[in-house]
């Protein structure tokens, strides 16, 4: 979707930015697991270019126009 929206940026977490800039581990990874399936699941996954991934800083707000304000926090799992 992303190779489609040429000037859109793509926000995600920090740990996940790498995966998006270059999936090839997450693929080896996720290809290991599903084995066959793994194209009727996922298909063909394309890296987003470096400068269009912006990784939001916790608390930072997004302002979407329209006076809606988006706001990041960062949260994570309890780990047992």
């Amino acid at each position: 979707m992303a190779q489609e929206l040429l000037t859109a940026q793509v926000f995600v977490y920090p740990k996940g930015a790498m995966h998006l800039i270059d999936p090839s581990r997450l693929i080896a990874v996720t290809r290991s697991v599903y084995k066959e399936y793994y194209d009727d699941f996922f298909g063909h996954i394309l890296p987003v270019p470096k400068e269009r991934v912006h990784t939001p800083e916790d608390g930072e707000i997004l302002d979407l126009g329209g006076g809606k304000l988006l706001t990041f926090y960062h949260t994570s799992m309890p780990t047992t």
